[in-house]
């Protein structure tokens, strides 16, 4: 046992001291058999240029600003519908339920507070909606429910 032991720390010690040469960069360790032997040099124990950060053209803040500007006007934005216009659009051209349902979860998602909103629609009654648009409305909003959502909800109940 003891024998294995002192084998397997050997091995580790052996992989370590590579490890150690293959990342430090550092030739490998030589005995050298007399006092004039010349030590081996190796391409990666002695740097071949020596490298330093030159000072490049300075540029212009408004130059910066300016090209901060195009790069971000040229990026297509798309402001989600509120609720209330994507209903208005369902009733008026009849699309159909499961685009309405998408339409309303992407404004949700990408809209802070539409919850609410589609909350309070909801409460009132959609208008002029049937029971399969209220549904679908009822299950976008499902998945966005939070406090100020739910008390909105309540509300409505409670009138």
């Amino acid at each position: 046992m003891n024998r294995t032991v002192a084998l397997a720390v050997a091995l580790l010690l052996a992989l370590a001291a590579g490890l150690v040469w293959v990342v430090g960069g550092s030739s490998p360790p030589t005995q050298a058999t007399s006092a004039s032997a010349q030590p081996t040099s190796s391409p990666l124990a002695t740097p071949t240029s020596s490298r330093v950060a030159k000072p490049g053209p300075t540029a212009n803040p408004e130059d910066l600003g300016a090209a901060l500007d195009g790069f971000l006007g040229a990026v297509p934005v798309r402001v989600p519908r509120p609720p209330a216009e994507i209903l208005a659009d369902t009733l008026a051209k009849g699309t159909s339920l499961i685009d309405y349902r998408k339409s309303l979860e992407d404004t949700f998602r990408r809209q802070r507070g539409s919850n609410v909103v589609a909350a309070r629609l909801l409460a009132d009654g959609l208008g002029k909606a049937d029971e399969r648009l209220r549904f679908q409305h009822a299950l976008a909003l499902s998945h966005h429910l939070d406090a100020a959502t739910t008390d909105a909800l309540l509300a409505g109940l409670a009138t």
